[in-house]
């Protein structure tokens, strides 16, 4: 998955999804075949509270070639979590030729700047909205996720931050050297 210089790597980098990161998109991320079907009603229902689009992404190697049963979640299971008046508001604010209007028009610093400043809000509530959405899916679904999970001795003296389908591999390396008395643990 690496961005192609000298040459193209799926394993084991993420520049793809970093190269996203100052568009002003949210990251999610998956590090399981259920968590990418679970995120991505995440993803989906936190862009219309949040007012902020999300990239979704997992390991496209690993995960698409995973073969794993998953329990799906039933449309109509779904539909209660839309708000509709956000999903309309939503609707509204997309490119339509009947309903045009003009964007990424050039602004002096001081404009430009009081438009940044407009849209940190936003920003600084998406991390709670997600969380709120996840609690949202997992009332479903009976499966919950937090933005930050930590799994390890509570006296750890040495952590792993990992992201990604990485993330039950070093968990499991984590209970192994617990197990054997190390003060390890992981950050996801």
């Amino acid at each position: 998955r690496a961005i192609a210089g000298q040459a193209l790597s799926i394993f084991g980098d993420h520049s793809d999804v970093m190269l996203c990161r100052s568009t002003g998109w949210a990251l999610l991320s998956s590090h399981s075949v259920q968590e990418c079907a679970d995120m991505a009603l995440v993803a989906h229902l936190a862009t219309l509270k949040a007012s902020v689009p999300f990239v979704h992404f997992f390991e496209g190697f690993r995960i698409s070639h995973e073969v794993s049963k998953i329990e799906v979640i039933d449309l109509e299971s779904v539909r209660p979590l839309i708000d509709k008046a956000k999903l309309a508001r939503h609707r509204a604010r997309a490119m339509n030729p009947n309903h045009p209007n003009q964007r990424g028009t050039a602004q002096g610093p001081d404009v430009f700047f009081q438009a940044v400043e407009a849209a940190n809000s936003y920003y600084e509530k998406c991390a709670d909205v997600v969380e709120e959405t996840m609690a949202d899916v997992a009332n479903l679904t009976g499966r919950l996720y937090r933005l930050f999970e930590f799994a390890g001795a509570e006296n750890t003296e040495h952590i792993v931050v990992v992201m990604g389908a990485a993330a039950p591999v070093v968990e499991e390396a984590s209970k192994v050297l617990q197990a054997q008395g190390r003060k390890v643990g992981v950050l996801k």
